[in-house]
């Protein structure tokens, strides 16, 4: 087996591909921006921290220039702080929020769920 990292085309993310010696299906997706829309999911749990730790809410078309790059780094921007323990308590917070209902905030794209590729050829729940 090895593991093997290349950096998208189109968003500059890693991406780490395994391989096995044997014949396995994977499949891997990136929904946040790809096939849906992430903004709403990211923005609440970021203003939610925010808000819990004294700091102004942020706009969603501010916030929409962070997604892709990692919560931490874009809470240091956000609040302009170098303070580590702030930050710990800041990602802390938008976790909390992340986890209990932001990560089911993806609004799909129109035609989303199209763009996905089943290897029946037929999306789930068709016949």
């Amino acid at each position: 087996m090895s593991i093997s990292t290349s950096v998208g085309r189109e968003t500059g993310h890693n991406a780490s591909v395994i391989r096995a010696n044997k014949p396995q299906s994977l499949f891997l997706f990136d929904l946040g921006g790809t096939i849906s829309d992430p903004i709403t999911g990211i923005a609440k749990p970021i203003n939610y921290a925010l808000e819990a730790l004294g700091f102004d809410e942020v706009s969603e078309s501010r916030i929409a220039r962070y997604i892709g790059i990692p919560i931490d780094e874009t809470l240091v921007d956000l609040c302009e702080t170098e303070s580590g323990k702030l930050v710990n308590r800041l990602v802390i917070k938008y976790r909390e929020r992340f986890s209990a209902v932001g990560y089911s905030e993806n609004v799909l794209y129109p035609g989303g769920g199209r763009k996905v590729f089943w290897p029946t050829g037929k999306s789930p729940g068709t016949q």
